[in-house]
C-alpha cells in the first residue's frame, strides 16, 4: 500500500497554525527560507507556495543543492532564470537541502547579489534542516520561517484522516505507538502507517516503527520482514519486483544499512536466533559485491538461512 498526501493549498496542511498565520503576512517573491526537521513538509510547502506565485506549475524548478556544487553551473542557473523571466514569465527556484552549500562558501557568495536585488518575476525558496553552517550574509537575504512538527493532537488527527482515506486497520495501541515514534513528522507518519496495517503485536509494531525511522526505503523494510518469515517464494517475489526499479547493488547496500542499524540497536540478545540469521545475512551481503550483481544479491539472501520453507 502506498499512502500519499498531496495538498494543493497551504490551508489544506494539517497543523502549522502559527506558520500559516505568519506566511499570510509574507510577500511572495521576496526570497524565502523554510527551516525544519527532515520530513516535516518543507519541500511540499515550497511547491505549494511556488504554484501560487507562478503562472504555470512547469515554471517551478526544484534543485537539490547537494548536486549544485559547481560555481560555473550556479552562475548559469542564475543567468538562465533571470533571462527567461524578462519576458514577464514568473519562475520559482526551490533550493532544497540548501545547507549543502556550506561545503563551499563561494557557492553561497554567488547567490548574494541575485538575492539582494531579486528579479520581481523570480521567486527563490530555500529549504533546510540546518542553517547553522550557512553564512550570515547569505541568511540575511531571506525571510526565514520555521516549519515545526505536528503536535500530538495534530498527529492524531492526521493519522485518523489517512486511516479513513486508505482503510488502514489501526488499533488504539498501534496509533499511540505511531504518534510516539514519529514525533510529529508527517513524512515519517506517511511512511510508517501502511507498514503497521493490521499488525497487532506490540513488539512487532515497535520494531517496524524503529526500522522506519532508520531507513528511508519502506520496500527494504518489507523485504526485511519477509526474510524473517523464512518463506523463500515470497522473498524471491519481492526481490524480483524491487529489481525492476532498483539496482542489485543499491538493494544490497540499503539492506546492509538496515541490518546494521538493527544489530547495533540492542534489540537482539547474544543468543537470539534472529540475531544469528541477520548477522549471517549481513556477512553474505558484504561478500556479495561484484558481478554478476543480481545473482550475487539473490544468492546472498538465500545463503543467510538454511531453514527456508
Amino acid at each position: 500500500m502506498n499512502i500519499e498526501y498531496n495538498p494543493s493549498e497551504v490551508d489544506q496542511l494539517f497543523g502549522l497554525t502559527l506558520f500559516k498565520s505568519t506566511l499570510g503576512k509574507v510577500q511572495l517573491g521576496i526570497p524565502l527560507m523554510l527551516e525544519g526537521p527532515r520530513g516535516c513538509g518543507k519541500s511540499s510547502i515550497a511547491r505549494i507556495i511556488g504554484r501560487e506565485f507562478c503562472d504555470s506549475e512547469e515554471e517551478v524548478q526544484e534543485i537539490n543543492c547537494a548536486d549544485l556544487t559547481n560555481i560555473a553551473a550556479m552562475r548559469d542557473l542564475i543567468h538562465d532564470m533571470n533571462s527567461s523571466s524578462i519576458f514577464g514569465v514568473r519562475k520559482v527556484i526551490i533550493l532544497d537541502e540548501v545547507q549543502q552549500l556550506k561545503l563551499s562558501q563561494p557557492s553561497q557568495n554567488v547567490w548574494l547579489k541575485p538575492l539582494d536585488n531579486p528579479n520581481k518575476n523570480v521567486f527563490v525558496i530555500a529549504c533546510t534542516t540546518d542553517s547553522n553552517d550557512l553564512l550570515p550574509t547569505f541568511l540575511r537575504r531571506f525571510t526565514r520561517l520555521k516549519v515545526k512538527p505536528l503536535t500530538e493532537t495534530e498527529s492524531s488527527d492526521f493519522i485518523d484522516f489517512l486511516s479513513t482515506k486508505y482503510s488502514v486497520a489501526l488499533n488504539r495501541i498501534s496509533k499511540k505507538c505511531l504518534i510516539e515514534k514519529c514525533e510529529g513528522i508527517p513524512g515519517l507518519i506517511l511512511k510508517s502507517l501502511p507498514l503497521i496495517d493490521n499488525v497487532t503485536n506490540l513488539s512487532e509494531i515497535n520494531e517496524i516503527l524503529d526500522l522506519a525511522s532508520v531507513d528511508s526505503n519502506k520496500d527494504l523494510i518489507i523485504l526485511y520482514k519477509i526474510i524473517r518469515e523464512g518463506i523463500w517464494a515470497k522473498v524471491l517475489a519481492v526481490i524480483k519486483d524491487l529489481l525492476k526499479e532498483t539496482s542489485p547493488n543499491s538493494l544490497r547496500i540499503g539492506l546492509m544499512a538496515l541490518l546494521g542499524a538493527r544489530l547495533t540497536s540492542g534489540y537482539f540478545t547474544v543468543s537470539s536466533t534472529e540475531s544469528a540469521i541477520l548477522t549471517k545475512l549481513f556477512q553474505e551481503l558484504r561478500n556479495g559485491y561484484g558481478a554478476p550483481e543480481k545473482a550475487n544479491f539473490i544468492y546472498a539472501v538465500y545463503s543467510a538461512r538454511l531453514d527456508w520453507k
